[in-house]
């Protein structure tokens, strides 16, 4: 049981370094397609 606790939140952490990698990527797609116009 506490393997899967330490697997939850190992995959939570994962989460929410994606989470914020995405918002990066986001606001970098919208400074890029404003240069575009």
């Amino acid at each position: 049981m506490l393997k899967l606790n330490q697997t939850e939140e190992t995959n939570n952490e994962q989460l929410l370094i994606l989470q914020a990698s995405c918002e990066q990527l986001k606001d970098r797609n919208n400074q890029l397609t404003n240069d575009l116009w």
